[in-house]
């Protein structure tokens, strides 16, 4: 992989519906995030790493007729739908954010969710988004943090979640605790005025989260037995109480850092 490019280890042919449990779960939060910035009729917006398209869907409806939403993924297949459907307002881009070009002081909004965890150099980036930006707009990241393991009432679920985020790829080296520390820095030295919100998953078996768990463990179990850094009979146990409602832990947190641009 040349470096400096985004990266993804999940098999995107199996993808769907992992992406449709981690919309279930996370299309809440991110859109009561988005509505509180103000996301008004006429907006610019950049979806980065659109998935299935939930969010770009959310935005054009809020920008309008008179607004624009530009939608980009290293891999587009799930969003032909969505562009047919409301191309009235709204682009997809088949799209490297560490490398391929994006218009500068454009977007009113910038959002990126579980993204920059997969990519080599994230603060070059977050350099590239806020370029991208207009004086006074907004850019939202929201990302996976797994510090709360460490209080996790299970040690073998712990282990499993550690053992499938390393697996899953960790391009910079946090080892899947980084964003509540490392997202804040990544944007040192840049002109936006910062503000941070961390919540914390608490997990029940069967849920749309656990259930996203478990299809991941299940897709990187293969590449989790490599790293021999956890027992498989454990790891398979774990997966198997993800289905279980009386199954219950402290699991990942959810960190979004919001930013707006300065000057005018």
């Amino acid at each position: 992989m040349t470096a400096g490019h985004t990266s993804y280890a999940l098999d995107r042919d199996g993808s769907r519906s992992r992406l449709e449990l981690l919309e279930a779960h996370l299309d809440r939060l991110t859109q009561r995030r988005l509505a509180e910035l103000g996301v008004a009729h006429g907006w610019r917006c950049l979806e980065v790493g659109g998935g299935l398209g939930s969010v770009a869907r959310w935005l054009s409806d809020q920008v309008g007729a008179g607004g624009r939403v530009t939608v980009t993924d290293l891999d587009t297949r799930h969003l032909r739908e969505l562009a047919a459907q409301i191309e009235h307002n709204t682009e997809v881009w088949k799209h490297d954010i560490a490398i391929d070009p994006l218009p500068e002081s454009h977007y009113d909004l910038i959002h990126a969710r579980w993204l920059l965890y997969h990519v080599s150099d994230p603060a070059n980036v977050c350099r590239r988004l806020v370029r991208a930006l207009r004086p006074g707009g907004k850019v939202v990241i929201e990302d996976v943090d797994f510090f709360p393991l460490a209080a996790a009432h299970s040690r073998p679920f712990a282990d499993a979640m550690l053992a499938i985020a390393a697996a899953v790829g960790d391009p910079a080296g946090h080892g899947g605790v980084w964003a509540a520390q490392t997202l804040p820095q990544l944007f040192e030295a840049q002109p936006v005025d910062l503000a941070m919100t961390i919540e914390v998953d608490v997990l029940r078996g069967g849920t749309a989260m656990a259930r996203f768990w478990q299809l991941t463990g299940c897709q990187m179990r293969a590449k989790v037995e490599r790293t021999g850094s956890i027992e498989m009979r454990t790891f398979d146990h774990v997966l198997e109480a993800l289905g279980d409602p009386a199954f219950w832990s402290i699991s990942t947190a959810h960190v979004a850092l919001t930013g707006q641009k300065l000057g005018r």
